[in-house]
C-alpha cells in the first residue's frame, strides 16, 4: 500500500523543522499522537519513521506535503482495519507468506552481521591488488561520431532516402559544416547536438558504423550507411587509444572487487561452520530428475 502512494520529501527547511518537532515528542506522550483512527493511533514517531524512509526527489519534482502525507498514512490505517475486520490476516496463504518474509528478514539480518559488515580494504591492499592485476584495468579505445539521420518509413522509400542522402552529400562535399547541417536536416535525436553521438568504445556501436569508422580518417566523411533506423553519414570527430588506468581511476572498482571477495569468503566460512553442526540428507533420487529436467530444457533452447 505504501509503495503505491507517493511520498516525496518537502523542502530542507520543512523536514530541519520536522526533524526539530521530533526530537522533542516521547513515544508515549499525549502531545505525540497526530491522527486516531478508530481505536488506533498514528503517532509522531510513526510520521517520524515514514517520513525518514522517502528517497529524495529530484529538483522540480511535485514536492508533497505534510498533510497529504498524513493522508496517505490514514488510508493505509483505514484500510489496514478493513482487512482486519474481514479476518485476511487469518488467511492460511497470507500467514504463510508472512511467515516466508519473517524467515527471509531473519537471513538477510544474519547475513549483514556476519558477512556484509566486513571492513573495506585499506589503502596497502588497495595497492597491491592494482600492481598486481594492472593489466585488468584498462581504458578500451574510444571513437567519436557525429552523424546525420535520414529515415526510411512508409512514406520515404530507400531509393527518396538515399536521394535526399545524395543531396545532403553534396553540400558537405561543398565545404558546408557538418553540425550545421546535421541541426538543419538530421532525423535523429542528436540533432540538437549537431548530430554528436559522444564517444564509444567498439562493442558499443552496430557492425555497419564500426565498419564505416575502421575506414574512415578522422574529418572524413562517410557514404550513407543503412541500418534499421535509415540512412547515416557519419563523421569521427575523435580517437583515443586504448590505455592503461591509473590507480586512482581504478579505485573504486578495485574496492568493489576485493569487498565481493571478503563477503564470499566470510560467506563460505560461516556456513562451513554452520555445516559442521548440522544433519544434512539429500535426496540424490530426486535432485537427478530435477539436474536431467535442466538439461533437457537446456539442451531445447539451443
Amino acid at each position: 500500500m505504501k509503495n503505491s502512494l507517493s511520498k516525496s520529501a518537502l523542502l530542507c527547511a520543512t523536514t530541519v523543522t520536522i526533524v526539530i518537532l521530533l526530537s522533542a515528542c516521547g513515544e508515549k506522550s499525549p502531545e505525540n499522537v497526530l491522527v486516531k483512527v478508530d481505536d488506533t493511533v498514528i503517532t509522531l514517531d510513526d510520521f517520524k519513521l515514514e517520513w525518514m524512509r522517502q528517497l529524495p526527489q529530484p529538483p522540480g519534482a511535485p514536492q508533497e506535503t505534510v498533510d497529504q502525507f498524513i493522508e496517505d498514512m490514514i488510508a493505509e490505517k483505514l484500510f489496514l482495519l478493513e482487512a482486519r475486520r474481514r479476518k485476511i490476516n487469518q488467511d492460511e496463504k497470507l500467514k504463510r507468506e508472512v511467515e516466508k518474509y519473517r524467515e527471509q528478514l531473519m537471513v538477510e539480518s544474519l547475513l549483514n552481521q556476519e558477512v556484509i559488515a566486513v571492513g573495506k580494504p585499506g589503502q596497502a591492499e588497495i595497492e597491491e591488488y592494482w600492481r598486481n592485476n594492472k593489466d585488468n584495468f584498462t581504458v578500451p579505445p574510444l571513437t567519436r561520431f557525429s552523424h546525420i539521420l535520414v529515415k526510411r518509413g512508409p512514406e520515404v522509400n530507400d531509393e527518396e532516402a538515399l536521394s535526399v542522402c545524395r543531396k545532403i552529400k553534396e553540400r558537405l562535399d561543398d565545404g558546408e559544416d557538418f553540425s550545421t547541417v546535421a541541426r538543419e536536416v538530421s532525423e535523429g535525436s542528436s540533432a540538437a547536438r549537431g548530430g554528436d553521438l559522444g564517444y564509444y568504445r567498439p562493442d558499443q556501436i552496430s557492425p555497419e558504423f564500426q565498419s564505416a569508422a575502421e575506414e574512415l580518417e578522422v574529418g572524413e566523411i562517410s557514404d550513407p550507411i543503412k541500418t534499421d533506423y535509415g540512412y547515416h553519414m557519419i563523421v569521427v570527430t575523435d580517437r583515443k587509444p586504448a590505455r592503461d588506468k591509473t590507480l586512482e581511476e581504478s579505485r573504486e572498482e578495485i574496492v568493489s572487487i576485493m569487498l565481493a571477495g571478503k563477503r564470499k569468503a566470510k560467506f563460505d566460512a560461516v556456513k562451513s561452520k554452520l555445516e559442521s553442526s548440522a544433519t544434512i540428507w539429500k535426496n540424490k533420487e530426486l535432485i537427478g530428475a530435477l539436474r536431467e529436467d535442466q538439461r533437457k530444457v537446456a539442451a531445447q533452447s539451443r
